[in-house]
């Protein structure tokens, strides 16, 4: 495609592509106000929310995942990347398109007490919403029982 060859989304594939990229680096720069930034722009001239956050805030968050791997990113740069991904999906849900076509279920998610990793429930939970279902997050602190 060029420059000017619209996307799906009715951005120029360029530009789509560059706010996909500025989403994701925003997150692997660990810059909320830059991941607020690009999010606005894909309010305003696409891509749609849920690529935004797919493949630019999400995909910032793999590459996250792979330097704390590698021991290049530690936890306070987890948390750091994680403000800075969901300033971006603040933003960007509430332009999100739900599919009130069909309810199709309830979902009761959490992350257990003590447990840092929320991430990726409150993108699951995120995206079950997207779909139609209706989402009970209880939140980070439920207590684990044991059988």
């Amino acid at each position: 495609m060029s420059d000017t060859t619209p996307s799906m989304n009715g951005a120029p594939a360029s530009e789509r592509e560059a706010i996909l990229a500025g989403l994701a680096n925003a997150v692997v720069k660990l810059d909320p106000a830059l991941a607020a930034e690009f999010a606005q722009r894909a309010i305003t001239t696409g891509p749609d929310a849920y690529e935004a956050i797919n493949d630019g805030l999400a995909r910032g968050m793999t590459v996250v995942s792979g330097k704390f791997e590698r021991r290049e990113y530690f936890v306070p740069e987890l948390l750091r990347a994680a403000k800075a991904m969901n300033t971006g999906i603040g933003l960007l849900e509430p332009h999100l398109k739900v599919d009130a076509g069909m309810h199709k279920g309830t979902v009761v998610i959490a992350t257990v007490k003590g447990d840092i990793h929320q991430i990726g429930k409150n993108l699951v939970a995120l995206m079950l919403r997207t779909a139609g279902f209706t989402v009970h997050d209880r939140g980070s602190t439920a207590r684990s029982r044991r059988s």
